[in-house]
């Protein structure tokens, strides 16, 4: 018979990007897509425009010692913030037939 008793359930870790992405957010005040988890501790709101958000900080990382903030909108869709104009323009075109589709649902294509 084992006399140990039972430990406490220890919380998951944070995803690498999503912990800098809170302490960041902490420390420059701009923590309106956080929120509380189970465990207490704060996560980003999955979903939100805010929380797509990435803010990157200079001097490694560190807003204590004169860091400087960039927030830099990531698009969704693309993914990746260094497009082509013609790559730009083909998301955008994507993004507006998905939007119609998802609108007015799907529907046959006549053959002419």
């Amino acid at each position: 018979m084992s006399k140990k008793t039972a430990q406490k359930a220890k919380p998951p870790k944070l995803p690498t990007g999503e912990a800098e992405q809170v302490r960041i957010r902490t420390q420059v005040g701009h923590d309106f897509a956080l929120k509380d988890d189970a465990f207490g501790r704060k996560r980003l709101a999955t979903g939100t425009l805010e929380a797509r958000r990435v803010y990157e900080v200079s001097n490694s990382g560190h807003t204590a010692t004169g860091g400087i903030v960039r927030v830099r909108n990531v698009d969704p869709l693309t993914g990746i913030t260094s497009l082509s104009r013609q790559q730009r323009e083909a998301g955008m075109r994507y993004r507006k037939d998905f939007r119609v589709s998802a609108q007015d649902g799907v529907k046959p294509m006549a053959l002419t």
